[in-house]
Order: structure tokens, then sequence, then C-alpha cells
């Protein structure tokens, strides 16, 4: 789902600015906006017409009749076995410390379904507005509660954040160095240039996907069948060289006027390295975290939000202050050092999941009661 996610969005992206450019050309840049405008507003009721409710409280209650009154309307999942509930509430409240007599209403990883509640018709799956007895402000803080306690979900967000920041970087150089020249490229130029990182996220998002599951396997197996969630980081050292290189090398031939089929290399490397890096990152947050999925993302958008803000602002004095090639060799030091920091999660990150697990489990609770 991350790579099809991560691809969508950047194939919208660039697919989108081609026939701006083109229709800016023969139609003028008002018509090319109302189109896209279109479009937009067209995908949006589309998302609204087609994405049903996913806001269910059933397996919660379901699983705490269980837990409480032994109900035999309430199944577990069929991969799962209903003799380990006892065992999982007993290793949570050790995690966590905690001693109650009421039951827990997560386990660790179980899925139940109670079948005495009747499915909601297709209407109602679609309806817009959702009533809630959730506490909103708790909603609003456990985000950041996440973001300060959970350490993979820093790491992941920095890699998204310098993902988004070198393509807005490559970007605004291509709109100010090909529209002038020796390359004197109209506004349809300029979208076909954003071709080669599309091919290369895209191609980055297959191999992250389809090499990191059997990766997995692979380590898991040489592990004595213990799977971990940063085993999918060991398929990214092909990745972070990739996307440095791929940086360094779009600064190196712009700088020297080439022709721009070798700058558009440069930016498939990289478009393979944020595909890749993202997307493996992102599913090992998930595999951590799964409780916490929705949360964890909502704070790793924040900080993608908050580093890459601030970079439109600063190209153009940047880009003053240094020349082309010696900006985007230090955008490619930079991108290698934090991608690196994947190292320490490979060495060191069962061992803060291991520390930082009765916290882990307070959030879990957290997150049940709102």
């Amino acid at each position: 789902m991350n790579a099809f996610y991560l691809t969508a969005v950047m194939i919208g992206s660039f697919l989108t600015v081609i026939p701006a450019g083109v229709q800016a050309v023969n139609q003028g840049w008002r018509v090319s906006y109302l189109t896209l405008a279109a479009f937009n507003t067209l995908l949006f009721v589309l998302f609204l017409v087609s994405y049903e409710e996913t806001k269910y409280t059933a397996c919660v209650e379901g699983l705490s009749r269980q837990t409480s009154t032994n109900n035999d309307d309430v199944v577990p999942h069929p991969k799962q076995d209903l003799d380990k509930v006892a065992t999982n509430e007993a290793a949570m409240e050790l995690a966590t410390e905690v001693t109650t007599s009421e039951p827990l209403l997560f386990t660790a990883g179980e899925k139940y379904v109670d079948r005495t509640i009747p499915m909601r018709s297709k209407r109602q799956r679609l309806q817009w507005i959702t009533p809630t007895d959730e506490s909103l402000w708790r909603l609003f803080y456990t985000p950041a509660l996440v973001l300060i306690m959970l350490p993979h979900v820093i790491f992941t967000g920095f890699q998204w954040a310098q993902g988004v920041v070198w393509l807005t970087l490559l970007a605004t150089i291509i709109s100010i160095v090909f529209s002038a020249p020796p390359y004197n490229m109209n506004a349809a130029g300029l979208g076909y240039l954003g071709i080669g990182p599309m091919i290369g996220n895209l191609i980055g998002s297959i191999y992250s996907g389809v090499l990191g599951d059997r990766a997995v396997v692979w380590l898991a197996k040489r592990n004595k069948g213990y799977f971990e969630p940063e085993f999918r980081l060991y398929t990214l050292i092909p990745s972070i060289i990739a996307q440095a290189v791929g940086l360094v090398l779009f600064g190196y031939f712009i700088q020297r006027g080439a022709h721009w089929v070798y700058p558009s290399i440069g930016g498939l490397l990289f478009g393979f390295g944020l595909g890749s890096i993202s997307d493996a990152s992102l599913t090992m947050v998930i595999d951590c975290y799964i409780e916490l999925t929705g949360p964890s993302f909502v704070a790793i958008t924040f900080i993608r939000n908050a580093v890459s803000i601030a970079l439109p602002f600063s190209v153009t004095p940047w880009m003053t202050a240094m020349n082309l090639q010696n900006m985007f060799i230090l955008s490619g030091v930079i991108s290698f050092v934090v991608s690196s920091t994947a190292g320490l999660l490979v060495v060191f990150g069962e061992r803060i999941r291991m520390r930082l697990a009765p916290r882990y489990y307070t959030l879990v609770e957290r997150q049940a009661r709102l």
C-alpha cells in the first residue's frame, strides 16, 4: 500500500505538470490552471463517494465482552488462537507494569469480530459525517506523544521529509535553470523533465516492496524464525547511495550545461532512492507499531511538512551563495548522512523497541480509551 501511495503521488504530480505545460503553450496559463483545478476537484469528489468509513469500534467492544463474559458469539480471527488472549493480556500487564481487574481493550496483534453486530448499509458506510464521543483534544495531542516517545517514528519522519525537500529542490531548480540559456525550454519541456524522477520512484517502490518482503522472510529464517521490523532497512544500501549520487550528478551536469538527458539520469537515480527509502521506512513503522499506525503517520506527516516548508524560500539565496554544483554536492552529502541513520536502527532498533515497550503499551491503552 505504501508503494502504491507514493507512486500515485509522484505520477500524479508529474503527469499533471505535463498537460499543464502543453496547455500553457497552446492556450495560456489561465486555461492550464482551470484544467488542473477541474481535475483535482474530480479526484476529490471520487474520493468522497468511493471511500467507505473505516471508523469502527466493533472489534474493541467484542474483545471486551469476550474477555469479561466469554460470549460464544465473539470469535477470533481465523489465524489467531483464542487461548492466546490471557497470555497476551498478562504479557501486556507485565510490560506496562500495570495490574488491573478490568480486561484490556487491545491485545498484542490480536483482532476479533463480533458477529452479533449487523453490517451497515452501503449508504451508511459512505456517510460524510460520523458522530463520535471521542475526545478531540486527546486525538490532537496523541500524535505528539507518539512523536516524542518512539524513535522509529522520528526516523521515518525525517526520511520522508528529506525526500520531499530534495524533490522540491529539483523541481525549483528545473524551472529556473532549464527555462534559461543554454536550454531555453518551454513550459511543456519543463514538465517532461519530471519523467526521470517519476520512473525512478516507480522502480524504487517496486524494488522496496517486492525485494523488501522477500528479504525479511530470508532474514527471519536466518534469525531462527524471528522477524524484526528493522530487516526492511537492509535493502536500502543501494537506495541510499543512489539518492545521494543522483543529486550530485544532477547538479554537476546542469552546472556544465550538459544535454538534458544527463541531469535526467541523476533525477532518475534520486527518484529510485526516494521511492524505496520512503516505502521501506513507512512499512517498518507499521510493522513496529501496528496499533498506533494512525497517530504515527500523523506525526510523520508533521515532520515532513515542518522540515520541507521553508525550502522554497531559501533556494534562491542558496543558489546565489553557492553555484549549482556545490549546492547539489552538499545536498547529496546531507542526504547520505540522514539516510545512513538507518544503520543505527539496524544495530540498536530491537533494543530500543524492547526498552520502550512500556511506553508503547501505555500509548496503546491511551488510544483505546479515546
